[in-house]
C-alpha cells in the first residue's frame, strides 16, 4: 500500500477539481481502486503503488488543465485518466495551453498558425 499527498495552490483549484458535491473526485475513486481523502488544501491518495501513482498524475494533469482554463467535468476527468494510462498527459497539457479563449458554451478558441 502507498500513501501520496498532493496540495492545491488554492481553493478555487481545489473545488474546482474536487467538482460539485465531490463528483469528480467520487468519479476517480470510481474509476480507479484508490481512496482519496480530502484534508485542509491538499489531498491524500492511499492505494497499491501503480493505482496511486495512476490517481495521482491523473489529478496532477487536472490541476494543469484546471490552470489553463480548461473546466473539470467528467468527460476531462475521463480524458484525463487515459492521457495518463497512455504517457500523453504532458503533451494535453501543452496543447490546451493554445487556448486563447472559450466561447460561451465552453468551447476553446485557439491562434491559427500560419505556416
Amino acid at each position: 500500500m502507498l500513501t501520496k499527498q498532493i496540495s492545491f495552490q488554492s481553493m478555487e483549484q481545489m473545488t474546482s477539481v474536487f467538482g460539485p458535491c465531490d463528483r469528480n473526485i467520487k468519479e476517480i475513486e470510481k474509476t480507479m481502486p484508490v481512496t482519496i481523502i480530502a484534508q485542509d488544501m491538499s489531498l491524500k491518495l492511499t492505494g497499491e503503488d501503480a493505482v496511486v501513482q495512476k490517481a495521482a498524475k491523473t489529478i496532477e494533469t487536472l490541476m494543469k488543465m484546471w490552470e489553463n482554463g480548461q473546466p473539470v467535468n467528467e468527460l476531462v476527468i475521463h480524458q484525463a485518466v487515459d492521457l495518463v494510462e497512455d504517457g500523453e498527459a504532458e503533451d494535453a497539457v501543452e496543447v490546451m495551453r493554445d487556448v486563447i479563449i472559450r466561447t460561451f458554451r465552453g468551447k476553446p478558441i485557439k491562434c491559427k498558425t500560419i505556416g
